[in-house]
């Protein structure tokens, strides 16, 4: 069985997850992540980057890599609800793509964000990387007013 970038990505995820991310912030060695790409013939960066569109930031030292939930942007004030909202755990994700697309045949209910997370990243895998890039442009022109209709839409369908 082959692994994807996206498997892998989904499996650091998971493992993050069993150590308290996002809350906290978790280390992992290093040079086994890259090892283990390597053997799956998967670009470790490639998944790095792909857990940054997701959100996931890292540092590395010469033997751990650290990863962390991204910090909301500058120009967000951390006292308003829906700032905060908007900018985890999506920081850096554009929504307005979210607009058009047919949320009623995914089974949201009784999700955990891990597992939320996972299929919208299973979505996000078929799209183009310059697909992904103008859903963050998107993202990124909204105004905050636009942003926080959007939460409220997500959230519509998450509590249902």
């Amino acid at each position: 069985m082959s692994i994807t970038i996206q498997d892998m990505a989904d499996n650091i995820l998971r493992n993050l997850e069993k150590n308290g991310f996002p809350a906290n912030s978790v280390a992992l060695p290093l040079e086994r992540l890259y090892e283990s790409a390597h053997k799956s013939g998967i670009n470790f960066n490639k998944v790095l980057e792909l857990m940054a569109s997701m959100g996931i930031i890292n540092s590395k030292t010469p033997e751990k890599i650290v990863f962390s939930k991204a910090q909301p942007p500058a120009h967000a004030t951390p006292s308003s609800d829906v700032a905060s909202e908007a900018a985890s755990p999506f920081s850096g994700f554009d929504f307005e793509a979210l607009k058009k697309m047919d949320f009623s045949k995914l089974n949201l209910k009784d999700l955990s964000l891990g597992s939320m997370m996972s299929q919208a990243s299973s979505m996000m895998k078929n799209m183009s990387p310059s697909q992904l890039a103008d859903i963050k442009k998107m993202y990124d022109q909204m105004s905050p007013d636009e942003r926080a209709d959007l939460v409220s839409k997500v959230k519509s369908v998450v509590t249902k």
